[in-house]
């Protein structure tokens, strides 16, 4: 939804925008599939990032365990932060703008929508 806006409203910002799209190595088959479209159809190239030295969901499971064993912490840190940070400084940007929501974990309840000290919106 928010590329289509940009792309309609605002396609100069976009197109000097990145997107940035993360791999855990759990996600739906079905969600590489959308991602390839919405990178067809607006023109925008992803930057894919994945979990450091693994390719596959086997290669992460023999190097971390199943990921329902992990400790929450460390699987976002391996599957999500750690990819993220790599991309972010490949990306060279000052604003990061996000698809979090509220619904999807409970920290995330009380979430701004703008962090100031992290210029996040």
């Amino acid at each position: 939804v928010f590329v289509a806006l940009m792309h309609e409203h605002f396609p100069k910002i976009l197109s000097g925008m990145n997107l940035v799209a993360i791999d855990t190595m759990h996600l739906f088959d079905t969600t590489h599939v959308v991602a390839k479209q919405v990178e067809a159809r607006y023109g925008k190239a992803a930057l894919w990032k994945a979990v450091a030295d693994v390719s596959t969901r086997e290669e992460f499971n023999a190097k971390y365990g199943d990921c329902e064993d992990m400790d929450t912490a460390d699987f976002d840190f391996v599957s999500k932060v750690e990819p993220f940070q790599r991309a972010l400084a490949e990306c060279n940007k000052d604003i990061l703008i996000t698809g979090r929501r509220m619904d999807q974990a409970a920290q995330r309840i009380s979430l701004d929508v703008r962090e100031d000290g992290k210029r996040t919106l």
